[in-house]
Parts: C-alpha cells; structure tokens; sequence
C-alpha cells in the first residue's frame, strides 16, 4: 500500500502524520520535503518517532513532543485502515513527490500581512483520471449555488467553450454555477472536467450530483479530495478547497458571487498567487444591481479581476497562453 519510490516518507506514514494530533498540514509538507532524498530508513513506527524527534529539534518546530509510542501506532494504523477503505472504494492516492501529483498544487500561497505561507496540499485522494492534469492547462468556473438562470446559462456555455479549446474545467461540483460549468464540459470531447470536493470520496454531496460525478468519472475526468474517506464537508473545508481550485487552474473565472460568498476565497486565492482572475459583467443593469452579483461589481470596480462576456472568452484564452509562457520563461531563470 506504500508508494515505492525516493521518498523517505511512504504515502502510509504521512497520512499518519496528519493522523497526530496538533500536527497540521503546513508541518507536515515541511517534514516531507526534509526527509524527500534523505539517505534515511523509515520502516516502522520507531524510526518514523524518531524522524519526528530529529526534525522538531533541528527545525526547531513547535511540535508537542509528548507523543507516545503508541499514539504513532495508533496514526499508523488509522493511516493503514483508510488506505484500505480508499482501495475498496476505488479511490487512489498521491503524495506531494508522486510523478502524478498536479504540478500546479506544489507552489500555493495564502498572502496575510504581506507575509507569504505556503498552503501547498501535501496528499491528494482521487477518482478518475489525473494523468493528463500536468499536460493540460485548466479554468476555473465558479459561483453561486443558488444561481440565478442568466448565470447557469453562462456558466455552461464558458464550460464548454473552455473545453472545446482543449482546458479541462475546474470546480467544486456543488449546485448552481459549479455543476452547470461542469455540464458544459461534458459536451465536449477535448477538455476533461475536475471536481475539487471538500470531503471524502466515498460519497458525493450534494447527493443530487450523483449522476453528474459519474458522468465526470466516465468521460476521463477526475473528482480530487485532500480529505480522506469518512470525512465531512466541514464550513473550513470548503474555504481549503477553494484554494486548490485557483491553484489547478491557469485561471479562475468568476460567475455569480455577492460579496461575502465563500466563492470570493478563490478570488483571494487568485490574488495571492498572481493568477487570472476574471468576473461575468452582465449586459443588463438589473442583473448586476443585484445583491447576488455584489462579489462581481466588487472584483470589477477594484480591478481585481477583469470582466468577460461570451464574445470576449476567446481573448481570455490568448491571455492564458500569454501567462503561462511568462510564468514558464521566469521559471526557467531561477
């Protein structure tokens, strides 16, 4: 069940890391990229208490150093016990130095106080098809779950005119805006939907959606969950997710939000990693007046984001093949 690979850290292990207590994900991805080449042995739950004792005093971390032997035991065996379930259930897994794992995952940023975090996922738990993720580049679609018709409409025209221009389509197949941009994306036979949900794959919710998931699933598309199975679709789990969706996609396209929507985190996501970000401007003023579109009035106004319509989409995709190339040059400078 553990990846075979350079790492010094097996998919098992790290999921039991996240298993301890007071161990968040942001120390974990650090202890990862410590130990990724390291000439270690980690093969039982001493050497992985060890590596945790070794890294929190040269790292100075402020890991509570009160875990028992048992207690990494214990994470062990959750990690064991949700590996198995994942395979039962057709879910795999990759870990941040997989060859699978989405390239444009490993460099996510939160911006608080002019201070820059790193809020990189460091496991992914998967259905589908991710093995095209680092040959394609994506958009983003996203917006209300209680959309109005206008916004369902255009929704699921960008999803397939997106895809008909060979990006796969990014959202967080919830109701409204997210699954209309999916359907969209079914329609065409070039772009690949990807679901980003923010609970276990073991389950799809909401339950309506059902359908929809399978269809992603059967036409090569890809549902992606940091949560392992038997997690909920916790308030804070959504605000996470969001920052994945921003993260995947080359740029992230606004549909209907109002201003203190949880849509407006991939805005913020879009701002503090310098991505593309563009909002729907309706043609009528009825539309836009509404409170519901309050989120995209805000992100026009402040030139946080640029507007679209139907007859501009095709400009977007230029200015996405223009950022990807400068990100690729200044890339290569480094």
């Amino acid at each position: 069940l553990s990846n075979l690979n350079t790492m010094a850290l097996t998919t098992e292990q790290i999921i039991g890391l996240l298993r301890l207590p007071k161990l968040g994900r942001a120390t974990v991805l650090s202890m990862v990229k410590n130990a990724y080449g390291e000439n270690i042995s980690l093969c039982s739950a001493s050497d992985l208490y060890g590596y945790i004792t070794r890294y929190s005093y040269t790292n100075h971390s402020r890991i509570t150093m009160d875990y028992s032997m048992d207690e990494v035991i214990k994470a062990l065996n959750e990690a064991e016990e949700i590996l198995l379930k994942s395979q039962s259930q057709g879910i795999k897994v990759v870990t941040y130095f997989d060859s699978l794992f989405p390239n444009s995952l490993k460099n996510i940023v939160d911006t608080k106080n002019n201070t820059e975090r790193d809020v990189s996922p460091v496991i992914l738990y998967y259905k589908g098809n991710i093995e095209n993720i680092n040959q394609n580049s994506a958009v983003a679609i996203v917006g209300s779950r209680k959309a109005i018709k206008e916004a369902l409409t255009v929704s699921e025209y960008l999803g397939e005119a997106f895809a008909n221009a060979n990006f796969d389509i990014v959202s967080g197949l919830a109701l409204g805006c997210d699954a209309a941009a999916h359907k969209g994306a079914l329609r065409s036979n070039k772009g690949k939907a990807i679901a980003i949900l923010a609970h276990g794959l073991e389950t799809i919710s909401p339950k309506t959606n059902q359908d929809l998931a399978e269809d992603i699933l059967s036409n090569a598309g890809a549902l992606i969950s940091e949560y392992p199975v038997g997690t909920k679709a916790f308030k804070t789990n959504f605000v996470e997710r969001d920052r994945l969706q921003c993260g995947l996609a080359s740029a992230s396209i606004i549909i209907q939000a109002s201003i203190d929507s949880g849509t407006m985190h991939v805005a913020n996501a879009s701002e503090s990693n310098h991505k593309l970000l563009y909002a729907v401007k309706y043609k009528y003023d009825s539309i836009m007046d509404d409170d519901s579109m309050s989120g995209n009035k805000y992100l026009l106004r402040t030139q946080k984001a640029k507007p679209i319509s139907s007859c501009n989409y095709k400009d977007i995709i230029e200015d996405i093949k223009d950022d990807e190339s400068k990100r690729l040059n200044y890339g290569n400078l480094l």
